[in-house]
């Protein structure tokens, strides 16, 4: 959990072994690409399936009792929940959800896969 980290100075981002990042908390926060968004849905695990297929969509994770996920510009939210009531899923409609630490490193890890 990174809540912690919002309270230091500067905050470095790891990854195999490497520092990633090291800066400011809110700088940081910063770096996430595209609009946040968060959902509650009835089937969280489905749902990330569906939405690491769905073109637009960065980054889906499990964040708490919702899901976040990042939509690239000109991605209509709405076609991201159309296409979960598509799947069987319930889901609400995706709400703008502030950045936090979690959804940057989640979105900067996944860029680092697509480098590799």
């Amino acid at each position: 959990y990174l809540d912690e980290a919002d309270r230091c100075h500067r905050i470095a981002l790891f990854d195999r072994g490497r520092a990633r990042l090291v800066m400011e908390p809110l700088a940081m926060r910063s770096l996430l690409k595209g609009r946040l968004y968060r959902l509650t849905v009835t089937d969280r695990r489905a749902a990330l399936k569906v939405l690491r297929k769905t073109a637009g969509v960065h980054s889906p994770a499990v964040f708490g009792p919702d899901l976040h996920f990042s939509l690239s510009e000109g991605t209509d939210p709405e076609t991201v929940a159309r296409a979960l009531r598509e799947a069987g899923i319930e889901a609400g409609s995706p709400v703008p959800a502030q950045a936090h630490l979690e959804d940057v490193y989640l979105s900067l890890m996944e860029e680092a896969s697509a480098e590799r």
